[in-house]
Formats: structure tokens, C-alpha cells, sequence
């Protein structure tokens, strides 16, 4: 982990999937990049004052299993 402290999401894409999208992109963790897709839940929108749909924050939840080598 010293060589790599931090993992990165690159999207490359998203799409409607019924009520919930799905999020693509290229997911680097330990200076290994994979494709990856990633379910979305939409809680709402809301208006933005300057007439685009922009947030500064997103709130992302992962499970996941982690393999020891």
C-alpha cells in the first residue's frame, strides 16, 4: 500500500437502467486499471439556480471483498 495509498475511478460513461443508472468506468487500485460498472441510485434532483444539474458532493457505497494474496 506504501507504493500505491490511493485507489481512482475514471467514468467513462453512464446509462439508464429501468429507474437506476449504471455508472462506467476505469477503476485503478494498486497501479492495476480495470473496467468496472457500478449501480446507481438517484435520490431526486433538485434546481440549481444557474439551470444545470450540478453537485460538488456524491455519496458512493461499495461492498466488497477483499483477497489476500
Amino acid at each position: 500500500m506504501a507504493n500505491h495509498p490511493e485507489m481512482t475511478f475514471s467514468c467513462t460513461g453512464i446509462r439508464r437502467h429501468g429507474d437506476d443508472f449504471i455508472l462506467d468506468g476505469d477503476l485503478t487500485i494498486r497501479g492495476v486499471t480495470r473496467p468496472v460498472s457500478l449501480s446507481v441510485e438517484v435520490n431526486g434532483f433538485g434546481p440549481d439556480p444557474g439551470g444545470v444539474m450540478v453537485s460538488e458532493k456524491v455519496q458512493i457505497e461499495i461492498e466488497a471483498v477483499l483477497k489476500k494474496d
